[in-house]
Parts: structure tokens; C-alpha cells; sequence
């Protein structure tokens, strides 16, 4: 139907379990495994090598708990190093990789990061490294290089109000097995230098190890002594990681409808350990502006000490 109105059919290499039945003219997008790319190039099709490992980047980017939304899907990890080391045309001799392999592509998938604070934290650096596999021969690729010049683009990316990941992501706390009981006692972590701007937060409870999950409840964010939002409902930071949420998700939204530079941000939570105190985990804390472009989380603010 696609060819009989002048189109070129693309489709995942899932189709490519019956090619006999697919146009010539047919292009793949190959996504499962690097191996997928060679499979369709060598049946002579043309082919986009998108493989989920390293080219999709609602992965998580640095380790299994590194303080982003991704941390909530999938089981691996898509360093900026996996990404900038992959070689769409290996094992492809030159005339197929000049024929059929039209280029690469990373794919972002908004199912768990849906702010676009969070989108681009997923985006970028990494895609700084998809344009190095595109437009750079490997024969002139140099890892070490690389990294050394992406320190220039982070102050790119400030000026152009764009977010990208840092090592610790949103992490502003985590707890320990010293800091619990099995009663609710109410922990309170400063979080001003993350509150910049108006927007919707997001505080999560992201449980890492342990005997003993952590039960939340009563989750405020304090300016100075005032209580300025509230999400009340219950949760248990434990093992879950995936899609759809959960309805007592341990993630809790609070927002900031009138920010002012010269005061102190507190986020507050009742908790207390589910069955013991041997409970480690990490606590999130993010605002996503609610004019994207206009403020980041590395806008500067004057606050008064």
C-alpha cells in the first residue's frame, strides 16, 4: 500500500522476520543489537543503526541509581564512553557500508521523562557524541580527545539554557541504616541551591539496598517556615523499576509558584523503615521551569548568605 502511493516504506527490523514480503525499496531501523544492522544491510536494505544498547537515551547514563528518571526503566546503562565507542558499520565490508547504512540515529523515548528538563538531561552530552559517529571517520575518532573538548560545550549548553546530566544527577540526599527507625520520624534536607526559578517539582524516594524498604508520607516544601506545597499520599521506596507508575508511586510533586532568591528551601518527609533499619537509599529532588529555555538548573541566583 505504502509503494503503490510513491512512498518508501521504514519500519523497525522486527519486519525483517519475513523479507520476502517487503519491498526492496523498504528501510529498517535497527534496533535490536548492533548485530540487526549488518543483518539488514547484508539482505540489501538500507538501514538506520539505532540500537537500544547504545543509542537510546532514556537509558540511564552513568549507573543503575544515578539520580534520574531513567533510573525507573531498563535494566542497563548508555555511558556518553558506550555511545561515543559504537561503530555502526562494523563487521560490514566497504561496499555494504557505502551502499546500504544511511547513518545512525538515537531514539528518546518520553514514556518515564516527560519534562523537558528531563528530556534534555537524557539528551544531552550524548548527543554530542551521536554527531561524532555521524560526521567523524573512525579512523580519526579519539575518545580521550573528545571528552577533553566536550568541557567547552557544557558552557555552550549554560548559555543556550539547556539542562544536561552531572554525576549524581538529582540526588540532593540519600538515607542509611544510622538515620532510621522502624516509627515515622520527620527528615528535613536543605534544597535551595535546586530551587531557582518558578515550576513543578518532582521529589522522589529511590530505594538501592537493604533488607527493609522505606515508608514515606507527608512530603512538604518549606520557604523559610512556610509550608508553600504538599503530597500527602503514602508510598513504599522499594524494588519497582518501570512502567506504568505505580498510583502510590514513590515520587511526590510540589511546585513553586513565587520563588525569591534570599530564603531557604526545605524538603521535608515523615519516614521510617518497613521492617528494620537496614535501608540505603537515595532522595531526588527536581524543578522544572515553567518556561523552558529561560531558566536551567545552572542559572545563577543571588542569594543573600
Amino acid at each position: 500500500m505504502i509503494s503503490d502511493r510513491g512512498r518508501i516504506p521504514i519500519g523497525w527490523n522486527n519486519i525483517l522476520a519475513a523479507p520476502d514480503q517487503l519491498p526492496r525499496t523498504t528501510a529498517i531501523m535497527s534496533w535490536i543489537g548492533a548485530d540487526a544492522v549488518k543483518e539488514a544491510a547484508k539482505q540489501h536494505f538500507n538501514v538506520v543503526a539505532t540500537p537500544a544498547y547504545p543509542l537510546y537515551f532514556d537509558i540511564t547514563q552513568q549507573d543503575r541509581n544515578d539520580g534520574t528518571m531513567a533510573d525507573l526503566n531498563y535494566g542497563g546503562m548508555n555511558t556518553i564512553e558506550h555511545v561515543y565507542d559504537y561503530d555502526p558499520q562494523a563487521g560490514l565490508n566497504a561496499d555494504i557500508k557505502k551502499k546500504y547504512v544511511l547513518g545512525v540515529q538515537a531514539n528518546m523515548w518520553p514514556a518515564v521523562p516527560q519534562e523537558v528538563k528531563d528530556i534534555n538531561v537524557q539528551n544531552f552530552p550524548r548527543l554530542l557524541a551521536l554527531a561524532e559517529i555521524a560526521w567523524t571517520a573512525r579512523e580519526k575518532k579519539d575518545r580521550s580527545d573528545f571528552l577533553r573538548r566536550l568541557q567547552a560545550h557544557y558552557a555552550r549548553l549554560d548559555a543556550l539554557h539547556i539542562d544536561y546530566f552531572s554525576p549524581g544527577g538529582y540526588i540532593v540526599a540519600t538515607w542509611e541504616p544510622a538515620q532510621l527507625d522502624t516509627v515515622y520520624t520527620t527528615k528535613r534536607w536543605d534544597v535551595s541551591a535546586h530551587v531557582y526559578t518558578n515550576g513543578r517539582v518532582q521529589a522522589g524516594f529511590l530505594y538501592t539496598k537493604g533488607k527493609s524498604f522505606l515508608k514515606v508520607k507527608n512530603v512538604r516544601l518549606l520557604a523559610d517556615s512556610d509550608v508553600i506545597a504538599t503530597d500527602n499520599h503514602f508510598s513504599l521506596a522499594d524494588k519497582f523499576r518501570g512502567i506504568p507508575f505505580k498510583k502510590d508511586m514513590f515520587f511526590y510533586s510540589l511546585v513553586v509558584d513565587d520563588y525569591r532568591p534570599d530564603i531557604k528551601y526545605t524538603l521535608e518527609a515523615a519516614v521510617a523503615a518497613e521492617n528494620s533499619s537496614d535501608s540505603w537509599g537515595n532522595v531526588t529532588f527536581s524543578l522544572a521551569p515553567y518556561q523552558p529555555f529561560v531558566k536551567t538548573a545552572r542559572s545563577k541566583k543571588t542569594r543573600k548568605e
